[in-house]
């Protein structure tokens, strides 16, 4: 029989989790993802913002070090070094234009007040330096780095750039061909907006902004005619176009053979859907959708919707807001006069795919020298620029079929890897090619692609811009998305050898745990299985093998837990690491979003049912827990309501088809505040009353949940709590879900 196991400890945050980036490897190899942004694991919940931490004065101390600098996946990019007497910083070949060198330009030039003040509270002592750990990509950047290298040197262009910018706004990949020169650095009023891609800033990038022109005229689809309808699967797309004395042309515009029929003018007609539009990259067919919805509306559609008329202060400096001259306007929502960098364009898709907007950074972390975390990244959606997309998005599909349409000139070595993604619409691409001299024959050359997951959410979006390149480049759509492609897989990689470490770790974990075996071998088996997969846990090891190896795992875990019981009830298997965000740092995993604040999720007169369905569970007996409560109306009567005898609470935690109530407000009411914000009841007690105050009590360790649960066969595990009422005052929070194992014992 199990006993009460009021031993077991509540723990803060207890999964170690990871950026995004495991997201880009599961995408890539047909799975799942999640999206979580920090590396770590942390008991902080809250930390200083990076506004505070890089403020103060500035105050240079003399013979304090740098720090050292880490990428997202554990690699050392940028340390100290010693010359002689002197001691200089120098980031690893392929991140000295992001990091900065000899003590200056990018990450490290910005960050300077974190790195050398002596006056700011966080830095009072001397020290060997904070420990930065950023978003970048070890692999990705270098393989973006070098394939740049390798084919756009300055001899064929004027420079050319790759970003990866995950869709909560963490820069995985920033490359670029351009170099700092360090002087610059040492002048009396040094650069401020130190970011990778200065030399591609204000590139007209063609054809790739017409989606953003799509997305804003599928918002505004109620204010066009039927025939102007984005939706409208056979619009009339002319070769040429005049208004107002401006003639607009289609590239393939001395091409019969791509229309069907000609009109009175001269003009060649084909009848075209969205995708067609993209795929043809018709500069009519969104010229005249815009001439129909009005230039000007059209530009200030997009501006507020998009925020593009407005720059981006990153963590590195600031991105430029897209520009377009007022003698352009005619041309701009076709997108020729469309004009940004490759990582504002990389936040564009992304806002526009998702609906969400998020500014790019590059810190998730920085500590001291003795670990303590003094900053977290917490990416923040930009309420203000939210926007709904529907469910059969005709954008994502269109964009899709693009990929497909461009997947003809790619090497099918390269193809033929995402071909599930592909079958799936889950690669989305758009081209753009701006004509910059057309007597030299040079271009201006951007390819996007675009990750989504198995629910068509976004991952991440990467975009390659080539500025200036001679005839000579080898442009092609083969080798853009090639490099695109590679850089994804070599970030993914990365990220795969880190989640394959954690999955073993993870077992090694649960192995140790006491337990006795019921069915004879299975210790020996588990063993050897682990030990098998610790002499394939290397660089070696391709992406596609480690996911196989990832799932074999996962197998491998069920079938042992099926064989075993744990041997003391108070010690049971945590399985707390299969839960999804169990500590309401953010919402990914779960069925529907609760309001988020101080790692707590709440609602507050609604009913809901927020769950996630865990796979090939094994049989046996679980326990569910959360910390959490409602309060069934007004915090008076609700508490007097209690006192009487009443319990009204509608909530409860539930698992398989099993449930009980979460805890009454008034079960755990104090004699003495425990937070400034908690409500008086009852004369002399008092109730949290607002989210930052019920942190503290559940920090405390009050509002326990607990659920048993038998499962009765190996399989899919429902895991949640619901609520059944809409009444006035009602509020439910929570925090801190946590799942535990036995074995085949009873409850």
């Amino acid at each position: 029989m199990l006993k009460k196991l009021k031993d077991i400890p509540i723990r803060r945050n207890p999964r170690l989790t990871k950026l995004l980036i495991s997201a880009v490897l599961i995408a890539l190899a047909g799975g799942t993802t999640y999206r979580i942004t920090t590396l770590m694991e942390s008991e902080s919940k809250k930390s200083s913002t990076m506004e505070n931490i890089v403020g103060g004065t500035g105050e240079m101390s003399k013979g304090y070090d740098h720090g050292n600098v880490y990428s997202i996946d554990g690699h050392l990019i940028a340390e100290d070094y010693t010359v002689g007497e002197q001691t200089k910083f120098c980031a690893v070949e392929g991140f000295s234009s992001i990091i900065g060198s000899d003590g200056c330009g990018g990450l490290i030039y910005k960050c300077a007040e974190t790195l050398y003040s002596s006056d700011s509270k966080i830095n009072r002592y001397e020290r060997k330096g904070n420990s930065i750990q950023t978003t970048l990509s070890y692999k990705g950047q270098l393989t973006a780095s070098s394939m740049l290298s390798q084919y756009f040197g300055h001899e064929n262009c004027e420079g050319g750039s790759v970003s990866v910018v995950l869709a909560d706004g963490a820069v995985l990949v920033a490359a670029g061909t351009n170099e700092y020169d360090p002087q610059e650095f040492f002048s009396e009023t040094p650069p401020k907006d130190l970011y990778i891609d200065y030399c591609t800033v204000a590139t007209p990038l063609g054809s790739v902004a017409k989606a953003v022109t799509a997305r804003m005229l599928l918002l505004n689809d109620k204010n066009l005619s039927k025939e102007d309808s984005l939706y409208n699967i056979s619009y009339p797309d002319l070769s040429f176009f005049t208004a107002n004395g401006v003639t607009i042309h289609n590239w393939d515009y001395t091409y019969s053979g791509c229309y069907e029929t000609v009109v009175d003018n001269g003009a060649y007609l084909r009848y075209i859907n969205l995708a067609e539009a993209l795929m043809h990259s018709s500069n009519t067919y969104f010229w005249r959708h815009a001439i129909s919805f009005g230039l000007e509306r059209s530009y200030n559609a997009e501006a507020e919707l998009f925020g593009i008329g407005d720059p981006i202060v990153t963590e590195l400096g600031t991105l430029d807001p897209v520009t377009v001259s007022r003698d352009r306007l005619d041309y701009y929502p076709w997108g020729q006069s469309f004009n940004c960098d490759s990582l504002r364009i990389c936040e564009l898709y992304n806002h526009i795919l998702s609906g969400e907007a998020y500014i790019p950074y590059f810190v998730t972390s920085v500590r001291q020298p003795d670990s303590t975390e003094i900053y977290r990244v917490e990416p923040t959606e930009r309420k203000e620029l939210h926007f709904d997309i529907k469910k059969n998005d005709i954008l994502i599909d269109a964009l899709s079929q693009c990929f497909n349409y461009y997947a003809q000139g790619i090497n099918h070595n390269i193809t033929d890897r995402y071909r599930e993604l592909i079958d799936n619409k889950r690669l989305l691409a758009k081209s753009g090619t701006a004509d910059i001299d057309e007597i030299k024959g040079t271009t201006n050359n951007t390819r996007m692609l675009c990750v989504l997951d198995e629910h068509q959410n976004v991952v991440a979006t990467a975009c390659i811009l080539i500025k200036n390149a001679q005839p000579t480049a080898p442009i092609s759509d083969d080798l853009l998305f090639t490099i695109l492609l590679e850089t994804l897989e070599a970030a993914a990689h990365s990220a795969a050898l880190s989640e394959f470490t954690e999955v073993i770790d993870q077992m090694k974990s649960l192995v140790a745990t006491s337990h006795i075996e019921i069915s004879e071998g299975a210790d020996a088996t588990i063993q050897a299985f682990i030990a098998s997969l610790e002499a394939q846990n290397n660089s070696s090891t391709s992406l596609r093998e480690i996911t196989a190896l990832i799932n074999d795992a996962n197998e491998a875990t069920t079938n042992f837990l099926n064989c075993v019981k744990v041997e003391n009830a108070n010690n049971p298997f945590d399985l707390t690491y299969m839960i999804q965000n169990p500590g309401m740092d953010n919402t990914d995993g779960w069925s529907i979003a609760p309001t988020l604040s101080v790692s707590c999720g709440e609602f507050y007169q609604m009913t809901f049912d927020m769950y996630q369905s865990l796979k090939n569970m094994p049989e046996g007996t679980y326990l569910w827990c959360v910390q959490g409560f409602q309060r069934p109306g007004s915090s008076a009567n609700s508490y007097s309501d209690y006192i009487a005898g009443k319990n009204n609470v509608a909530a409860s935690l539930y698992g398989g088809n099993k449930s009980v109530k979460i805890q009454h407000i008034a079960t755990e009411a104090q004699k003495k505040r425990i937070h400034s914000t908690d409500a008086a009841v009852g004369g002399t007690n008092y109730i949290p009353n607002t989210m930052e105050g019920s942190s503290h009590y559940f920090t405390e360790g009050m509002y326990e949940n607990k659920l048993f649960i038998e499962h009765a066969n190996t399989g899919n595990l429902r895991l949640g709590i619901r609520n059944t009422s809409a009444a006035e005052g009602y509020w439910t929070i929570f925090d801190n879900f946590r799942l535990y194992y036995y074995g085949k014992m009873s409850e």
